[in-house]
């Protein structure tokens, strides 16, 4: 946990530390090894995310409490065209979703991206999870895909748009025009061309994504 203030009776983490009228950025200890970060100023600027694109672990470093996480899942293929001249419509995006959780020194958080399928098939959900902090449970974070299209018709696929979280705006990938896959991440990808006698399949949608942030308070 990171550095706390208080008395007997209970204790918080400062939001604020200066040294005269200088903001602190962080606060150290220093150990027969070299040092430990106790304390980081948190800044609500997009630079302060960082992005994941697949599979990983992460670790609450020293001094983090929370970490901040927003998450989109894979976009939906597109449905294939058909030889009797029509077209494939496109798919959904994957849907958005966003949460802090709590947590300590060590502790692992499993991030799992959401993978885009073939044609005809839905997107992968992507997913945050660690251990709850106080009590047994997860904390879980769930992005769902997007539906694969349903059918014929408008082959292009949809776009993820744009989610806000935590003061700041995220993006999302565009959908893909006939035959082209959606844009990562999340995007819906174009449903494919139909002709008399021939056809070609659903395109793939994008992958999904993570952003997070620890922090101190």
């Amino acid at each position: 946990m990171p550095l706390r203030v208080g008395t007997s009776t209970g204790s918080t983490v400062p939001k604020d530390i200066r040294v005269g009228a200088t903001m602190v950025k962080s606060v150290n200890i220093g150990t027969a090894t070299g040092g430990v970060e106790l304390w980081r100023r948190t800044e609500d600027t997009l630079a302060a995310f960082t992005v994941v694109t697949a599979d990983t672990t992460l670790s609450f470093p020293a001094w983090a409490q929370y970490v901040d996480i927003v998450a989109i899942g894979a976009g939906g293929s597109g449905h294939g065209g058909n030889a009797i001249n029509a077209d494939g419509q496109g798919g959904s995006p994957g849907t958005w979703a966003a949460k802090t959780m709590e947590g300590v020194a060590g502790q692992s958080v499993s991030i799992t991206i959401g993978k885009p399928g073939g044609g005809d098939q839905p997107g992968g959900v992507t997913s945050a999870t660690t251990a709850y902090v106080g009590t047994s449970g997860v904390n879980l974070v769930n992005a769902g895909g997007g539906a694969a299209g349903p059918g014929y018709g408008n082959a292009n696929g949809t776009g993820a748009g744009t989610y806000t979280a935590f003061g700041v705006t995220f993006a999302g990938g565009g959908g893909g025009g006939m035959n082209n896959p959606g844009a990562a991440p999340g995007g819906g990808g174009g449903g494919g061309d139909g002709w008399w006698g021939g056809y070609v399949a659903g395109a793939s949608g994008g992958r999904g994504q993570v952003w997070y942030r620890f922090r101190s308070y």
